[in-house]
């Protein structure tokens, strides 16, 4: 693409000249997988096409029990903010908000450094009380901790790997 487009035409190419060209690549039609997932929203069978290369996508998180808030927070003037709630946490499913300050968990007064050694002194399904401040009013949240949500994923050799994974592992990364 680069060579045919920005060398020899001088400019980019087009969405149809780049499909056209993985086509090329592929020896194949891949209207499916464009209108599926490039143009569309299902989401990828990562299992089917890392089985090709002999690969599979492995959660090193999977069946943790380690505790979380599910919050980002932020240092504002010393004070600790929560930026952000991820969705089906225990502060989503509690009544912790953005923009409020935690001031202390079950009595101990915390700090930004401090926030996740705290939550990882308890266990899933331990209940927690939040101080926080929000609009200046400062009130207690009761917390019941959910395991951390995240994700972390990395690839290795599946179970069936076979010569023309490896065949095809080497191609797909040349």
């Amino acid at each position: 693409l680069y060579k045919t487009y920005y060398e020899k035409e001088n400019r980019g190419f087009t969405k149809e000249e780049a499909k056209a060209a993985i086509e090329k690549v592929a020896g194949k039609n891949l209207d499916d997988i464009f209108n599926n997932y490039i143009h569309g929203t299902e989401t990828i069978d990562y299992r089917k096409y890392l089985g090709y290369v002999g690969k599979k996508l492995v959660d090193t998180k999977a069946g943790s029990t380690k505790p979380s808030l599910g919050v980002r927070t932020s240092s504002e003037g010393g004070k600790v903010v929560i930026s952000s709630i991820t969705r089906n946490t225990s502060a989503y499913n509690s009544e912790l908000s953005a923009k409020d300050e935690i001031i202390a968990i079950n009595g101990h007064r915390i700090s930004n450094s401090s926030l996740g050694k705290l939550i990882g002194m308890y266990h899933v399904g331990d209940k927690i009380d939040v101080l926080i401040s929000r609009d200046g009013i400062i009130s207690t949240i009761k917390v019941e901790l959910k395991a951390d949500p995240s994700v972390s994923f990395k690839m290795s050799n599946n179970s069936k790997h076979t010569e023309q994974n490896t065949i095809n592992f080497d191609k797909w990364m040349k």
